[in-house]
C-alpha cells in the first residue's frame, strides 16, 4: 500500500474510531455535561486527524481552526447526530416506559 492509500484509510477509520472511543468513555453515572465533553474532545480529536492527513493544515492558524471546525461539523452532522438520536430515542423511551411501569404501582 502507498501513503495515499494509508491516509485515505486512517481518514476513513477516523470517524468510526472516535465514535467508538466517545461511546466507550461515556458512563452512565456521569453528568450528561461530562458525557457532551468526552463526546466533543473525541469528535474535534478526529476532526484535527483527519484535517492533518487529508493535509488541510497550513500552518496558518485562523485557516487551521476553520478547517478543523468544518472537519469537526461534517463529523456531528453526518456521523454523530444520527446514531446518537436512535440511542437516545432508544434509551429514553425505554427509561420512561421502566419510569411509567414502575409508577404505575402502589
Amino acid at each position: 500500500m502507498n501513503e495515499k492509500t494509508i491516509a485515505e484509510a486512517i481518514i476513513l477509520i477516523l470517524p468510526v474510531l472516535a465514535f467508538l472511543v466517545s461511546y466507550a468513555l461515556q458512563q452512565a453515572h456521569f453528568t450528561p455535561n461530562t458525557n457532551s465533553i468526552i463526546s466533543i474532545a473525541t469528535i474535534l480529536l478526529a476532526a484535527i486527524a483527519s484535517s492533518l492527513f487529508q493535509g488541510k493544515l497550513t500552518g496558518n492558524t485562523l485557516t487551521d481552526v476553520g478547517a478543523v471546525l468544518v472537519a469537526a461539523t461534517t463529523l456531528q452532522v453526518e456521523t454523530f447526530a444520527p446514531l446518537q438520536e436512535y440511542l437516545r430515542t432508544n434509551f429514553l423511551n425505554t427509561k420512561k416506559e421502566t419510569q411509567d411501569a414502575t409508577s404505575s404501582h402502589p
